[in-house]
């Protein structure tokens, strides 16, 4: 064979060949994150060049330069469109209300072919002059420290970890099973067929006996608390931002006593603590029952009868469902909607905070 001819390839050497060199086609997420990455930098450049100077002050610009206002702002609400267009396969709900809060019909279509790609570029011409947005609204609610916590612990470790949390919590909920006095199992409607409503939720009144900083994270507290039946409870409670540690001690409190156990930074938490909290989040105040209330008396909502749940299933989302409901009134009683935090001694109340948020 001469040096110059190429060497002969069989027909099934080339086919093999030319399928290790096909590429697969991305999946959508990668699809998303590169328009992503292309509506950020456009839009990113664009902002840049239509912003005032950086030593500019923007909340200035309203009486100094009203154009330049109005940029800034028909901007900003563009790329809120543009997100919630990217957002939406993975966040669909959120994209609506984006949507409605925008006064705008859902369109979540973002292209090269309809030029939606493009428009990124320009984010201040996606809305139209004079357009009148709808009522705005926080999206998010947030999230207390003992929340944050609590999905830390849930997601730390490696897969093995969170087995191991996950067995020993269930260790725990036995436990609190043969602790309960319930009636007898036939009177009982199985948990998983029940309504969702408050008759599955285990609030009793409860007594802080001795309450600590964490040894584990500076904002929590570890709370040491009677609920009644003999039955000490170990909870922890994100409250050392709003609460002094000697205010903690001795307290009468209200205690969701049937949450699934969860670890938090080390620490067994058997409950939660309800507390309310002001409409700004600067303010929160443990809610408390009635001085003579009977320590282990199960708190009481009007209308809504039966045993609770032994321990609430978290995939069910009872306890997540219900709280959106609970809050104060003008005249600082704990409800749920229009009802109250009900014992044999009155109803339960907050200091000082109306029409604040319960959890």
């Amino acid at each position: 064979m001469s040096p110059h001819t190429p060497p002969q390839v069989s027909p099934t050497a080339r086919v093999s060949s030319m399928r290790r060199r096909r590429k697969s086609p991305p999946p959508p997420s990668a699809v998303v994150v590169r328009r992503s990455s292309v509506v950020v930098r456009r839009s990113s450049a664009a902002v840049r060049r239509r912003s005032p100077p950086q030593e500019a002050k923007f909340w200035k610009l309203y009486k100094e330069d009203k154009p330049s206002c109005a940029i800034v702002i028909r901007t900003a609400a563009g790329l809120v469109h543009l997100l919630a267009q990217l957002l939406e396969p993975f966040m669909p709900s959120f994209s609506r209300e984006v949507f409605k809060q925008l006064n705008l019909p859902l369109q979540f279509s973002l292209s090269d072919e309809g030029g939606e790609v493009l428009l990124a570029s320009r984010p201040w011409e996606i809305l139209p002059r004079n357009h009148k947005i709808g009522t705005p609204q926080p999206l998010f609610k947030e999230l207390t420290d003992e929340e944050v916590q609590q999905y830390k612990d849930k997601f730390a470790g490696n897969q093995a970890d969170r087995r191991a949390r996950d067995a020993e919590a269930a260790n725990m909920a036995a436990d609190q099973l043969k602790k309960t006095k319930l009636s007898t199992t036939s009177k009982t409607q199985p948990a998983a067929d029940r309504e969702l409503t408050l008759a599955r939720l285990d609030i009793r009144v409860g007594k802080i006996l001795k309450a600590e900083k964490h040894p584990n994270a500076d904002s929590l507290y570890v709370e040491e608390i009677d609920v009644g039946g003999a039955e000490t409870r170990t909870i922890v409670s994100g409250l050392v931002k709003y609460i002094p540690l000697e205010e903690m001690q001795n307290r009468m409190v209200c205690v969701l006593c049937n949450l699934k156990p969860a670890k938090m930074r080390d620490v067994m938490s058997q409950g939660m603590v309800l507390a309310a909290s002001s409409s700004d989040g600067s303010k929160v105040e443990l809610v408390e029952p009635p001085e003579s209330a009977e320590i282990g008396e199960r708190v009481r909502f009007q209308g809504f009868e039966g045993e609770p749940d032994v321990v609430l299933n978290p995939t069910k989302k009872v306890w997540e469902t219900l709280v959106v409901d609970l809050h104060t009134d003008e005249n600082l009683v704990a409800c749920y909607k229009d009802l109250p935090f009900t014992t044999d001694a009155g109803v339960c109340k907050v200091s000082s905070i109306s029409n604040g948020t319960i959890r």
